[in-house]
């Protein structure tokens, strides 16, 4: 999807930087044209400066409350599935509290290490693959 490619290509460009600046989700809203003027939010989490999780939603009336909802435009449905698009953002839970618990101390919280070791081990892998070896 080009959007996704679009947000990878910000993620390379800025990522590490948001993450030193303490941010670590973002997100825009877009207005397209196709077949009607649609609404798509992208939400991109980035924990530990080296990941990037993409999360891309198109806005659609809910046939039972007709009210706009979001709806994954991916295969993996994210944690806004469902939620209806003129909601307030949540407070902190408790994971995110401890991400930035961790943050202030200058470490990784404990959690984050299989997202690193992934990204690391798909990089090795396509390094590899590239190399043609």
């Amino acid at each position: 999807m080009i959007l996704k490619e679009m947000v990878l290509k910000i993620h390379e460009l800025a990522g590490v930087r948001m993450h030193r600046l303490a941010v670590s989700e973002w997100e825009v809203k877009l207005w397209l044209n196709s077949n009607g003027l649609t609404a798509w939010r992208v939400v991109v989490t980035n924990v530990t400066g080296h990941t990037c999780i993409v999360h891309i939603y198109r806005e659609v009336e809910d046939s039972n409350s007709h009210e706009m909802v979001y709806h994954s435009a991916t295969c993996v449905n994210g944690p806004l599935l469902g939620i209806p698009s003129n909601s307030q953002y949540q407070p902190l839970g408790s994971i995110d509290k401890k991400h930035l618990a961790a943050r202030k101390n200058n470490t990784t919280y404990c959690y984050d290490f299989p997202l690193a070791f992934e990204t690391a081990l798909r990089r090795s892998w396509a390094s590899y693959a590239s190399s043609g070896t």
